[in-house]
């Protein structure tokens, strides 16, 4: 059985308090804004974001006297504004140097807003000697003085993934070991491979105890990079629309493709990360993740800020939801020691692993050859998660796993799936992803860009629910609930028609004027149909209230199966709440339970 063990949540004893604490109870929502701006941007979020919101700001390239200049002004309208704020200190771009330690050491003394400091996209151009040696001052610094050292990453397929390294550099490794509350590590869904590698590589370093936490970053780049267009139109090849991509080249077909992507893509990224408990969510530029100023009328809220990214960030930050640590191990119960950056299973481009269990189609050699994995979204989630854990990993990091499986234990893809076919039930029905913890159900849609509906089917063994399934269409999401007798699902398909390819391509693409008819006049007129059907164990009809926008609301009671159906046609976020109209046995053996014990 899996073993309780010492974590990084355990291990500070007396120091420096942190300067913003990261839990599931605490979670962190981070927008990297333009700094002209972000006093405004921040102000502007719904109250019920605002108090776990934090600023990021860019700056990773150091200009000497300018860069401290423009740290201590942002620093300094953030103190007096209240905004908590993380610095962008790294990422692959070196030639200009970073911001040496000790004015970052300096800033944390001065500055109580100021919390930790962030690096990203080291992968472009692998982890280098210089890096760690950065990173390691980070870390010790953060140690020293309660902040956060974030590092958000992702992979490629043409070299060994990126946080793997981390695990086997030994400086690095100790400073995780050594101050691993210090550290939060982030997947970045871009690069063009290793998506099921990165978030396995993170989640073993989280879920064996040697970092305090882990978070994901959506990107609509991500579209880009598989180099898509219009939704549900097949792939041009990598970075298809504009292949030769460097500054100016592009036309703004760069922008054009990754603005493609779906609105609703940011929440099934999203919510595949909160089953597996990420704390962290953050969103960056250029996207059309949560919005800017148009034609001079003053800051808006993007359409997917207001009707994705907004409703799901209320859900996270509520309480809840989110599994904690002990949980995620729990529920992944296996999981795969890596001993060297060249064994099969992880080698590039490193899914492998992965392609059996959450049913990804496309070979390594075609990964290799096209640069192309457009495969993020697992298949299925009978088998959870399946961590990765780093090389240098010991015999207690291992121990917060049930099982440990190691490299050529395996001979071919049907004995890996057969070793988890036995540790793992086939409890789910259907063909869209599900995944279960102690406090929801999340499912999706998990197709990225083919118009396919998807049924699912989930049995629910505690509450007046036995059962819950129903058909999404593509590129839909639903977070199932059970608390105090009710049934609460929140569903959502929200999609914006852009109009970016009604006409043939032209040499540029008109990124001002798309983006202001984004902003201002969005085109929501596509809805589409949700079912989902609730069995009961009562005998009495249940009572259905919602809430929802461009929303169609129909709902049918079954006596003789004690099935509620309900039908929406809609377009975004509706919530449910269905109240079982009588009292479910579990949930009066609950109750009376508690009163005795008073």
């Amino acid at each position: 059985m899996m073993k309780t063990k010492e974590t990084v949540a355990s291990r500070r004893e007396g120091g420096t308090a942190m300067r913003r604490p990261v839990s599931n109870s605490n979670p962190l929502v981070q927008f990297n804004l333009s700094v002209a701006d972000f006093e405004t941007q921040i102000t502007r979020l719904p109250e019920e974001i605002r108090p776990f919101s934090a600023l990021s700001v860019h700056m990773a390239e150091f200009h000497g006297d300018e860069t401290l200049r423009n740290l201590n002004s942002v620093l300094t309208r953030c103190e007096n504004a209240g905004i908590p704020i993380y610095v962008h200190v790294m990422n692959y771009i070196v030639s200009r140097g970073r911001i040496p330690v000790e004015h970052l050491s300096k800033a944390l003394r001065e500055f109580s807003c100021l919390k930790g400091f962030v690096a990203a996209e080291l992968s472009v151009t692998r982890l280098q000697s210089f890096d760690v040696d950065y990173m390691v001052e980070l870390i010790n610094l953060a140690a020293e003085t309660g902040a956060h050292f974030i590092w958000q990453d992702m992979g490629y397929p043409y070299w060994h993934n990126i946080f793997l390294q981390a695990g086997a550099d030994e400086r690095l490794f100790r400073a995780f070991r050594d101050h691993g509350e210090h550290v939060i590590l982030v997947d970045k869904q871009n690069g063009r491979g290793q998506y099921f590698l990165t978030r396995a590589a993170i989640l073993g370093m989280w879920g064996s105890g040697l970092v305090s936490a882990w978070g994901v970053n959506p990107e609509d780049w991500w579209w880009f990079e598989m180099g898509y267009g219009a939704p549900y139109t097949p792939s041009r090849g990598s970075r298809g629309y504009a292949v030769e991509h460097s500054c100016g080249s592009t036309g703004g077909w760069d922008l054009a493709s990754a603005w493609s992507s779906p609105d609703i893509l940011y929440g099934q990224t999203m919510l595949t990360a909160m089953a597996a408990g990420a704390t962290v969510y953050s969103f960056e530029m250029p996207s059309h993740a949560y919005g800017g100023r148009v034609d001079g009328s003053g800051y808006l809220e993007s359409p997917a800020f207001r009707n994705v990214i907004a409703p799901l960030a209320k859900l996270i930050g509520g309480g809840g939801v989110l599994p904690d640590r002990e949980e995620v191990a729990r529920r992944a119960r296996i999981a795969y020691q890596c001993r060297s950056l060249e064994e099969d299973e992880v080698t590039m481009p490193g899914e492998w692993l992965f392609r059996p269990l959450y049913g990804a189609t496309r070979s390594d050699a075609q990964i290799m050859s096209n640069c192309l994995s457009p495969e993020f979204i697992n298949r299925t989630g009978r088998y959870y998660y399946l961590p990765v854990l780093p090389i240098l990993a010991s015999e207690k990091e291992r121990s917060m796993f049930e099982r440990v499986i190691s490299p050529g234990q395996f001979k071919d893809d049907n004995a890996l799936r057969a070793y988890f076919d036995g540790v793992y039930p086939d409890r789910f029905g259907g063909d869209a992803l599900v995944l279960e913890t102690d406090r929801a159900l999340f499912i999706t849609n998990s197709h990225a860009n083919k118009d396919r509906a998807q049924d699912f089917s989930a049995p629910l063994s505690d509450g007046p629910v036995s059962q819950i399934s129903g058909r999404l269409s593509a590129h839909s999401l639903a977070v199932v609930r059970i608390a105090d007798g009710r049934v609460n699902l929140h569903v959502n398909n929200y999609m914006v028609n852009w109009h970016i390819w009604d006409d043939p391509m032209k040499g540029s693409f008109n990124t001002v004027e798309r983006f202001r008819q984004y902003m201002t006049e969005p085109d929501e007129m596509l809805r589409r149909p949700t079912v989902l059907r609730c069995v009961f164990r009562g005998e009495t009809r249940p009572n259905a209230t919602w809430t929802g926008l461009n929303t169609e609301f129909g709902d049918n009671w079954d006596e003789g199966s004690r099935t509620l159906t309900i039908v929406l046609v809609h377009n975004g976020p509706v919530d449910i709440t269905i109240e079982s109209g009588e009292p479910c046995p579990q949930c009066a053996g609950r109750s009376a339970g508690k009163e005795n014990a008073k």
